[in-house]
């Protein structure tokens, strides 16, 4: 079990350093002049916005485990690939008002192995799980100036599937920051 721990590792940490290297090419090619200025904001919003920032975040990993089980001397496999990310957008205008939003997502696939003794009480040789790909969380905000010190904040946050129940979750929040 110890070699397929070590292994599991190897392939996370491969995992790991892809998925960053994927992550600082898409921030890269997103914001290409890396100081996010009007170089960036296409041309026909260049007299309404100042400035426009896109950010990405991936991560992702493989897992896998054993586990052992009172019908076989051969351990359960564990199997799944998971992953999540978020891409978002922020935008300054002329006026100081700042807008911006995001989309959140996962995905997850795996594999339960199951050793031979299993099929005489009716098991599968393996069951797939998971959704796959998965939209998890819309949000978006308004951030209004009033004056110099005070700043009133709009948020909202739409979870498609909250934690699975199936149910949707929305939110809304009305903040103002004073500066001292």
């Amino acid at each position: 079990m110890s070699d397929n721990v070590n292994e599991l590792d190897k392939k996370k940490d491969k995992w790991d350093i892809y998925f960053e290297q994927l992550q600082n090419e898409l921030n890269q090619s997103l914001n290409e002049n890396g100081n996010n200025t009007n170089a960036q904001v296409p041309e026909i919003l260049q007299g309404f916005l100042s400035n426009l920032k896109t950010k990405l975040y991936i991560e992702g990993k493989q897992v896998g485990e054993e586990r052992d089980n009172m019908l076989s001397e051969k351990p359960i496999t564990i199997d799944q690939n998971i992953g999540f990310g978020k891409l978002g957008v922020d935008a300054t205008t002329k006026g100081g008002v700042g807008l911006g939003g995001s989309l959140g997502g996962s995905y997850r696939r795996g594999q339960i192995n199951f050793p031979e003794e299993f099929a005489q009480y009716g098991f599968p040789s393996s069951d797939k799980f998971g959704k796959g790909l998965t939209l998890n969380q819309i949000k978006g905000y308004l951030n209004i100036p009033i004056d110099e010190t005070l700043d009133m904040t709009l948020s909202g946050t739409y979870n498609p599937d909250y934690f699975s129940e199936g149910k949707p979750r929305k939110s809304g929040m009305l903040e103002f920051k004073k500066r001292f």
